[in-house]
């Protein structure tokens, strides 16, 4: 009878334990179920976005707290001549020395504002050649907000500074070209009525210091008295229909002297209508004086034409 309830007690026993441990088990392994799941799920998360990155045109790196490279993608590798194997786990070789202090400023700025965007910067290849990068910064972080590393996207732009040097080159040349010229360009502020611009010529023009020409209505109060006002008229006139024109008139020099001028306006004009003027001014002074010189030749000779024919008439 002992014996029987022995056994008796240990099939309870074991009874109440199947239901208990039971339901237990099952949830466990529903648990790793999910957790596999979760894993996998992450993986293939993974894969999408490493995907995504190594698919897009721009290079992509990630770095960990301490600066070195955890991510690497496909077009950095002919962006800067790397492979990921070469710069995993290392501080990224990119970096050349003198941009040092810039780096380390852009550093304290992303750790304060969570991202910079949209500066460019000079990197170089593994081949030492320079590179000119468009770079953007995000921190990144973890479910806990912490921080975790950094991501970083950089776009080739070498092509478009080179355009760029190129252009201000072209620029610098034609400016001397222009300079060099016996014109003089210029450009004029509508809302204010003052020149933005003269050329070094207008010094010799009229004998005025060319700080002299950025004062306020320079170019209204040295006119000729008899042009001042029909030349402006004209200028206001057909710079309200954004026409461009031409016309000629008259200014005093520093010494009195009166220059004839020549001037080829171009309109420069905005969403709300004209904004400022452009033009060339040439000096006809000797033009104008060889015509009136010209003039009164004819009307000599024409005075000593007549003369003739009276005395012979009579």
């Amino acid at each position: 009878d002992m014996l029987l309830s022995l056994y008796v007690i240990l099939a309870l026993l074991v009874a109440i334990s199947l239901l208990i441990f039971l339901p237990m088990t099952r949830r466990i392994g529903r648990d790793f179920d999910a957790i596999r799941r979760a894993e996998a799920a992450a993986r293939e998360s993974a894969t999408t976005l490493r995907t995504m990155f190594d698919a897009s045109p721009a290079a992509i790196i990630t770095l960990d707290t301490d600066l070195r490279v955890t991510m690497w993608t496909g077009a950095a590798e002919p962006f800067y001549g790397w492979r990921e194997e070469e710069v995993l786990g290392k501080h990224p070789p990119t970096v050349p020395e003198e941009s040092w202090p810039e780096r380390e400023r852009k550093l304290v700025s992303l750790r304060r504002s969570g991202g910079v965007t949209g500066f460019e910067t000079r990197r170089l290849r593994k081949d030492g050649s320079p590179i000119d990068i468009n770079l953007s910064f995000a921190v990144l972080r973890d479910a806990g907000g912490r921080d975790v590393g950094t991501l970083g996207i950089a776009t080739d732009i070498t092509r478009r500074k080179a355009a760029e040097a190129a252009l201000k080159k072209s620029e610098a040349h034609y400016r001397a070209l222009v300079e060099s010229a016996l014109t003089v360009p210029w450009e004029l502020d509508l809302p204010t009525w003052r020149f933005t611009y003269v050329g070094p010529q207008a010094a010799s023009l009229l004998g005025y210091p060319i700080e002299d020409w950025y004062s306020e209505k320079f170019w209204t109060k040295h006119l000729h008295p008899d042009d001042r006002v029909w030349a402006l008229a004209f200028c206001q006139n057909a710079t309200a229909r954004s026409e461009d024109h031409e016309f000629e008139y008259r200014m005093l020099a520093v010494d009195g002297k009166v220059v004839w001028l020549r001037d080829y306006v171009t309109v420069v004009s905005g969403e709300t209508g004209p904004k400022k003027l452009r033009g060339f001014i040439f000096d006809i002074t000797g033009h104008k004086r060889a015509q009136t010189e010209i003039i009164v030749a004819k009307e000599q000779a024409e005075l000593a034409n007549r003369a003739k024919s009276e005395f012979l008439a009579n």
